[in-house]
């Protein structure tokens, strides 16, 4: 008996052949990533290099500009403190236009007191000013040094201001023309009442007057008093909106 036998062949894959392009395909693509990696870190660090620059070139120019303002505010401040001192080691007035002949200028300041509402005469020391020998017909002023070292000489010229009656006929001459009285002001303080005065000439302020050797101005009759410490002060008020 004859068995026929089924011989079956099983075609079998065959085995796969590494493809030197595809490798190299992967190794160019592992490449450029490689590539792009420190493309982008070097992109990066420089992005974060110049944040940091800049960042840091606008906080010095912040604090240059705030040491400029505060050296600027300490040397106003400095001004003003030098100023304030002056004025409280400074207790004169000088008064002019009077004559000297055979005067009695105590006299002649109870006289003044007298006009100008006092029930007692302060104490004061009084005498003429002239760095040369003085000569008859000519007028020096009268300096005026109170005791008590800045209330005292504040209300003489607050009263002297108020009513502005002092004459050298009061005093016994043949003539009604009027005696001044003036601040003995500091250098700054002068600086800072002329220019406050030219800004009231323009319109730009409303008053401007002095407070124990201090400079104040208003701006409006409603605005509030304000003292100035300097002409960059002041010039910072007038050209306030």
């Amino acid at each position: 008996m004859n068995t026929r036998r089924d011989v079956s062949t099983k075609r079998t894959k065959p085995d796969e052949t590494s493809n030197s392009t595809d490798e190299m395909s992967v190794a160019q693509l592992a490449q450029w990533i490689s590539n792009k990696l420190d493309s982008t870190k070097d992109e990066l660090a420089k992005q974060i290099n110049d944040g940091m620059l800049s960042v840091k070139m606008e906080i010095k120019s912040e604090l240059d500009s705030m040491r400029s303002q505060l050296d600027k505010s300490i040397s106003d401040l400095n001004r003003s403190v030098q100023a304030n001192k002056e004025a409280i080691h400074s207790t004169a007035s000088t008064l002019s236009r009077s004559q000297y002949s055979n005067e009695n200028l105590m006299e002649y300041f109870d006289i003044w007191c007298n006009q100008l509402g006092y029930s007692s005469t302060p104490l004061v020391d009084i005498r003429r000013l002239s760095k040369q020998p003085m000569t008859v017909g000519k007028s020096y002023k009268i300096l005026l040094q109170f005791a008590e070292i800045i209330n005292q000489r504040c209300d003489f010229y607050y009263k002297y201001i108020r009513t502005r009656t002092l004459t050298l006929d009061q005093i016994g001459f043949k003539s009604n023309d009027r005696i001044f009285v003036n601040e003995n002001l500091t250098p700054i303080a002068r600086e800072i009442k002329n220019k406050a005065l030219l800004a009231r000439k323009d319109g730009k302020l409303q008053a401007v007057f002095s407070r124990n050797g201090e400079i104040c101005i208003k701006k409006t009759v409603e605005a509030g008093v304000i003292p100035i410490s300097s002409v960059d002060h002041l010039n910072n008020i007038i050209h306030q909106s």
